[in-house]
């Protein structure tokens, strides 16, 4: 389980722009959810930090879903929360 203090780091690894970034949240099994804006703008190289504490009631384990959705892209990134060592 992650504790207090995790944060999801989104770096920008493109050369474009992105606006309106927003980090989403997803347990499929309990059919829940919560996102939070990281930031208006994240520009090429860059990178910017969302803390669980930000997302208020949800609280992420291993295998549920965050999706990093922004302007201009149809699909969001996806990625799967890791199991803990």
């Amino acid at each position: 389980m992650l504790g207090l203090g995790e944060v999801i780091i989104l770096t920008n690894t493109s050369s474009h722009h992105l606006y309106n970034v927003l980090v989403v949240g997803r347990n499929f099994n309990q059919v829940s959810s919560a996102s939070v804006k990281a930031t208006a703008h994240l520009s090429p190289g860059s990178s910017v930090e969302v803390g669980w504490l930000e997302f208020e009631a949800w609280v992420p384990l291993a295998g549920e879903t965050i999706e990093v959705y922004c302007d201009d892209y149809l699909t969001p990134k996806i990625s799967i929360i890791p199991e803990r060592n």
